[in-house]
């Protein structure tokens, strides 16, 4: 699919390797949203080895921002200790942690 606005982004596509979302590292889809990455679903092959930090820096280092929504276990802990904070989002109160200002 397209990384146009409201559009997946899926592992391998055009863009996914632009930003460094490969099958190698991850499993999952990303959502593109105006300026901002939203991660939908994802899951990284080799934890702990920075792949996810380095994928954050490079899309924030391109303009965009991140978003997770409703993050789980160990992302709450880890997106805790990057700065991130949760917002309430919408009409269904969804969680969702971007970068603190």
């Amino acid at each position: 699919m397209s990384s146009e606005n409201g559009m997946i982004i899926e592992v391998d596509s055009e863009f996914a390797i632009k930003i460094g979302f490969t099958s190698d590292k991850f499993e999952g889809w990303l959502w593109r949203d105006d300026k901002r990455i939203m991660f939908s679903f994802i899951c990284s092959k080799n934890p702990k080895q920075g792949n996810l930090s380095t994928l954050i820096k490079t899309i924030e280092g391109m303009g965009l921002s991140v978003a997770i929504p409703t993050p789980l276990g160990k992302m709450v802990d880890y997106l805790s200790r990057r700065n991130f904070v949760p917002h309430i989002s919408g009409i269904c109160n969804i969680s969702l942690y971007k970068k603190s200002t």
